[in-house]
């Protein structure tokens, strides 16, 4: 089952009580979510993991970081460092950054 958006904004705060900036926003999320449970959501909602990922990206970025902050610029797509997202190295390659200006 997809996490709520309750759970993913729970996660966008704990982010941002560890890191201002905002760059790896969707990482830390993705990370938090995990493999696992983004598999059982693409299977149970008949789409790909792909599929999945990018809209779970497109839900953190273009919807939660747009309602919880005035300003979110959308930066360059990185590769997943497996030093710094070991969970993530497994099953993520990119992920787009992103900085936040104030909240709202």
């Amino acid at each position: 089952m997809k996490p709520t958006k309750e759970e993913i904004r729970r996660a966008i705060d704990s982010y941002f009580m560890q890191s201002l900036d905002g760059l790896d926003v969707t990482a830390f999320v993705l990370d938090r979510i995990g493999r696992d449970e983004m598999e059982r959501d693409a299977k149970t909602t008949h789409r790909s993991m792909e599929q999945a990922k990018q809209e779970m990206g497109k839900l953190i970025s273009q919807e939660l970081l747009r309602q919880m902050f005035w300003d979110v610029e959308v930066l360059d797509s990185v590769k997943v460092d497996p030093t710094i997202w070991p969970g993530l190295a497994g099953w993520v390659a990119t992920y787009t950054q992103h900085r936040v200006g104030r909240r709202r």
